[in-house]
């Protein structure tokens, strides 16, 4: 299931992205280059070039490309 972005809180989704940087290996340039990444994640959430996908089996919830989904997120949230 996918979730609207505008729905989670700031703090939330700044753990979300920081955990999604972790995982590609994007996240160990230091310290004054995190605050760049994670602003630049959260432009890609918010063009739904990226997508916060929850898991009902796994109860689990992450960041995924939105060209590795079928559905459409602007048919789901139009702006």
């Amino acid at each position: 299931m996918l979730v609207d972005v505008k729905l989670i809180p700031d703090d939330q989704l700044d753990n979300l992205i920081k955990e999604f940087l972790l995982q590609m290996g994007s996240f160990d340039d230091g310290f004054e280059y995190q605050a760049e990444y994670v602003q630049k994640v959260k432009q890609q959430l918010f063009k739904k070039e990226l997508l916060v996908s929850y898991s009902e089996q796994d109860e689990s919830i992450g960041i995924v490309s939105a060209d590795s989904i079928a559905v459409k997120p602007q048919e789901m949230w139009p702006d």
